[in-house]
């Protein structure tokens, strides 16, 4: 049961799409041709359709622009072509258009090429170049976070800081400050925050950045699989200030920024209290022993995605690798009895009691990917559907290390959401559901991006009605983003009638839509597939997506946000998710074609299913039931 979050569409995705190819001829010129190879992981016709559409003078100067980043992006993350990807974004700023974006992509690969200065400076001409309130927001938290990440390691690396360095990081501590401030419940910038926070050994508002990231209002929010105890962790925190702190409250600190995930964090204060002397604690020695495991980690694994990109991947040697680090940490680790004889399955269960990490090896997608991130929430949930009941276990991960090679593949614009594990219980990936409200609130907040998307869904809606004549049940980009825009557009009028200041309003927005987008994908959707094994109701992967997306869409409080997660490019891919999805739309298309008089201003002289939006809640919930086995 794979779910994808796509931060392109801002919502909940489901593409399972095969390794075979996407279809797409690679001499088309279609922007949108490209991101849908792109989003079918065949970045060979990807690359081809960018580059065609790139060089094609006829054209627009945005789809150009936006082809030339991907062909840059492609260059360095897949290919390792950084000369070619800098003479890339060298032609991009001779064509003028959206500077800033160009500017933020070689700032990371700068970053990622050890360039630190150089990645600041460009991060500084995004924000001097930005257009938007959107571009501006990611042009400050690239800067501070280069800002950091140089900051961080002149620690680390116990060097000495330049007055011009402590000059930068304080500039940048005052920005991510104001950031913080205007942009509540942002896990990327509350990170940032607390890191900040953290360098300059200001405590009280480290863990104010701390519950930012959790977005808790208050301390008895902290659930006891985050924290165990968070009062204590707070007063050690408000003792931590540029004054000299007791070791036991660094100490109590560390553990507390280790055992709620932050381990980067949490060897950053180890150096800033001890240095790079070994710590008396055992448990604090295995926290930076640990960190080291997940860095190796990190590059074994990237290596290995590198390698599946040009074709020559050895699932086996890269899981030799992994082991190979595993066993180096093993060694480390000190226990009270005689040590455990090192396997790969006890080695997954022993990290998961230290250090509540989850490593799984699945295949997604068609591709073998490490899926390893760290537990903040393991409860149960009881789920009613039709007089039915079941119960499941939901566990929450989040710090990723790797989220598959997908998730690598899309950097950031779509991510797998979560699995089901082999005890039953479903793991969601926090990070799959956090972005995605914040980029709803921009898109619907800022004048520009508003003016973009009205553009482009006003292009798209001009192609889906001749989609939908040939391929009654296709995916159609024009609905998909209409869709997506008029139901959050609707979520914030209804939010601004309630006289809440633009703070309040904006995190109001942000917990209701992911509320929202949680409660129909795991607790609606995976409730149905614990009633469904409970009762032997179905049997076959397709048949039981094909309930729980039934229950997906029914039983959401926003059945259309939930529909849109279904009419995904994936419809009818063979797959399991793609065919249920196909079956869903199928009974879609024919209760609306048995129903259109009931159906306010439907056209008959159009298709269908470009006309779903005009439906109303009722309507769509009504059509569900009638078509859910279950609900007869």
């Amino acid at each position: 049961m794979y779910k994808l979050t796509s931060l392109l569409f801002l919502l909940i995705l489901f593409i399972s799409c095969n390794s075979g190819g996407s279809n797409i001829n690679p001499d088309s010129r279609s922007i949108q041709e490209g991101q849908n190879a792109y989003f079918s992981m065949d970045h060979k016709v990807a690359y081809s359709v960018f580059n065609n559409v790139y060089k094609d003078s006829a054209q627009t100067l945005e789809d150009r622009s936006l082809a030339g980043s991907y062909l840059a992006k492609m260059d360095w993350l897949f290919y390792r072509k950084n000369a070619r990807a800098h003479k890339i974004l060298d032609s991009l700023e001779f064509f003028g258009h959206n500077l800033a974006r160009i500017h933020l992509l070689r700032s990371r690969i700068l970053a990622d090429e050890l360039r630190p200065d150089e990645a600041i400076a460009s991060a500084e001409l995004a924000i001097e170049q930005n257009t938007s309130d959107t571009e501006k927001y990611h042009a400050l938290l690239a800067y501070c976070s280069h800002v950091f990440t140089k900051g961080k390691e002149q620690v680390l690396a116990g060097k000495a800081q330049s007055s011009a360095d402590s000059l930068e990081l304080q500039k940048a501590y005052t920005l991510i400050q104001e950031l913080a401030g205007d942009n509540s419940g942002d896990v990327a910038v509350a990170k940032l925050y607390l890191g900040y926070a953290l360098l300059f050994k200001h405590g009280p508002e480290a863990f104010e950045a701390w519950m930012s990231y959790y977005r808790l209002t208050d301390i008895n929010q902290v659930h006891s699989s985050l924290l165990e105890s968070a009062d204590t962790f707070k007063t050690s925190l408000d003792r931590y200030t540029e004054g000299q702190i007791d070791d036991s409250d660094a100490d109590v600190i560390i553990i507390g920024l280790a055992e709620s995930g932050f381990y980067e964090l949490a060897v950053l204060v180890k150096h800033i209290q001890y240095g790079d002397q070994p710590h008396s604690d055992p448990f604090i020695k295995e926290i930076v022993f640990y960190h080291e495991f997940l860095q190796e980690l990190e590059a074994v694994t990237q290596d290995f995605y590198l390698e599946t990109i040009a074709g020559g991947e050895s699932k086996n040697d890269y899981k030799k690798a992994v082991a190979k680090a595993a066993e180096v940490l093993w060694e480390k680790l000190s226990w009270t009895g005689d040590p455990i004889t090192f396997s790969e399955e006890i080695f997954r269960r022993e990290i998961r009691k230290r250090f509540k990490a989850v490593l799984k090896f699945i295949k997604a997608n068609g591709y073998y990917g490490l899926h390893m991130g760290h537990v903040i929430l393991d409860d149960r949930k009881m789920i009613t559907q039709y007089k039915e009941s079941a119960e499941f276990r939901y566990v929450a991960i989040d710090h990723m290390v790797s989220n598959g090679y997908s998730g690598w593949f899309w950097d950031g614009e779509a991510q797998t959401g979560g699995w089901a594990d082999d005890d039953e219980s479903f793991l969601q990936v926090r990070s799959a559901y956090t972005a995605g409200p914040i980029r709803s609130w921009q898109a619907v907040t800022d004048s520009i991006e508003i003016a973009k998307t009205k553009k482009n869904i006003g292009e798209l809606a001009i192609a889906d009605d001749s989609i939908a004549a040939t391929d009654p049940y296709a995916y159609l980009p024009g609905l998909s983003e209409r869709i997506n825009f008029n139901e959050k557009k609707a979520l914030l009028d209804s939010l601004t009638n309630m006289d809440l200041d633009s703070s309040a309003l904006r995190l109001k927005f942000i917990n209701t839509l992911e509320r929202l987008v949680v409660e129909s994908s795991i607790y609606a959707h995976e409730g149905r597939h614990a009633i469904d094994k409970k009762n032997d109701y179905a049997s076959g992967s397709e048949e039981l997506e094909y309930r729980a997306k039934l229950s997906e869409i029914y039983f959401a409080e926003n059945p259309m946000l939930a529909f849109n997660a279904i009419l995904s490019r994936n419809i009818g891919d063979g797959t399991s998710h793609g065919n249920a999805n196909l079956r869903v739309v199928e009974g879609l298309v024919e209760w609306i074609e048995s129903n259109k008089a009931t159906i306010a201003d439907f056209d008959t002289a159009r298709p269908a299913l470009p006309q779903i939006d005009k439906l109303s809640d009722k309507q769509i919930k009504s059509a569900i039931r009638q078509i859910d086995p279950m609900a007869k």
